[in-house]
């Protein structure tokens, strides 16, 4: 049972490929137990992904991919109305801080703004220095506290701790639930989810 929280569709440009109903319905097909669509700074292909929910019977996550000007990345998923409409403020505001087509988001900018939210973050890609990622992940840790999902697992404490879970068998530990991040395996208490899933 998988959820994949970082999808994008063809309404991040030159990123996506798939429009927001194939990806529904992928993920139908797959037996996903959910999908969010997390295109960048957008909610453009909401509405459509949306009605091809509901029509395969495919729970939506709604959220967003952000990147801020100091190359901290994170996904933001809406857990309510009102998550929603603070994510919603934070792109509007993002969008209209940058011409047409492009954003600008400050890292103080996120400070307050995503209520409610669950936060995924997405670490440097790049050579970046082992204390500049412990500092982004420590700053995200604080200002999310209890809605923060930390780095994904390509460490080897995070495999150690994935491989152990395998030998025990996921389905023994009813308060983990397991979930696709990029196409990575990641297991996390399952309150975070219950809410987005309507477990």
């Amino acid at each position: 049972m998988y959820v994949e929280l970082h999808a994008l569709s063809n309404f991040s440009f030159l990123r996506g490929a798939s429009q927001p109903e194939e990806l529904i319905a992928q993920a139908r097909h797959l037996n996903y137990r959910g999908l969010a669509l997390t295109d960048e700074c957008s909610l453009a292909g909401v509405v459509r992904a949306h009605v091809a929910a509901k029509r395969h019977g495919l729970p939506l996550i709604i959220g967003t991919e952000l990147t801020c000007i100091d190359k901290l990345k994170l996904v933001a998923l809406a857990t309510d109305r009102a998550s929603y409409g603070a994510m919603s403020r934070l792109i509007s505001r993002a969008r209209r801080a940058d011409v047409k087509g492009r954003y600008t988001l400050a890292r103080t900018d996120l400070e307050g703004a995503l209520d409610g939210c669950l936060i995924i973050w997405l670490p440097r890609a790049d050579r970046t220095s082992l204390q500049r990622r412990e500092e982004d992940g420590r700053w995200l840790r604080d200002r999310f506290a209890g809605r923060f999902i930390p780095e994904p697992p390509h460490t080897n404490t995070w495999r150690t701790e994935i491989m152990g879970f395998r030998k025990r068998g996921v389905p023994q530990r009813p308060d983990y639930f397991p979930f696709v991040v990029g196409g990575i395996l990641i297991v996390v208490a399952v309150l975070f989810l219950a809410n987005l899933l309507g477990a």
